[in-house]
């Protein structure tokens, strides 16, 4: 069996010797189950800045649509839709400040990862179908730009679908 590089197997004696040296006080197993609770910290404050991640949904990167001017495309699973104050059958409504439009508002905050009161929407369109939208945004002031696809779900609100982060914003 092929070993790590750097690593050496132990010979019999020093397995033996290691056995008389394992018997660890309380105090180090302490010292060690704070280390570990301090790795862990770092390591999710890591995982908050990632930025594959939006929300809580961990984003796949997926082929591209073959524009030009997307960096990444990213789809999640863990998308969920926004929720919704409508009722009835549901008139997609692109009149800024209606219900419809903060929830899709809403929804492309929640696909690009960006607080909504610092979001910059750029452009907001049919996604080709009734159930559809497109939203262009970026945050605040920053240049990543991203293009969220979103689309309706009966009940629920809309629900991001795919991000693509844009090279340059198209809709500036």
């Amino acid at each position: 069996m092929d070993k790590p590089s750097g690593k050496e197997e132990e010979t019999d004696s020093e397995k033996e010797d290691a056995v008389g040296d394992s018997e660890a006080t309380e105090e180090d197993a302490e010292k060690e189950d704070s280390k570990a609770t301090e790795e862990d910290a770092e390591e999710k404050a890591e995982d908050d800045a990632d930025p594959e991640k939006a929300g809580d949904a961990e984003l796949v990167e997926v082929e591209g649509s073959g524009d030009g001017n997307v960096a990444a495309t990213y789809t999640s699973e863990g998308w969920k839709p926004v929720g919704t104050e409508q009722s009835g059958e549901h008139t997609t409504s692109f009149e800024k400040g209606s219900v419809d439009w903060n929830e899709m508002s809403k929804a492309i905050a929640s696909g690009a990862g960006i607080d909504e009161g610092n979001m910059k929407l750029w452009w907001l369109q049919n996604g080709g179908s009734p159930t559809t939208a497109i939203g262009t945004v970026s945050e605040g002031d920053n240049p990543k730009t991203f293009r969220v696809y979103i689309e309706w779900v009966d009940g629920s609100g809309w629900k991001p679908v795919k991000v693509e982060e844009l090279k340059t914003n198209d809709k500036r």
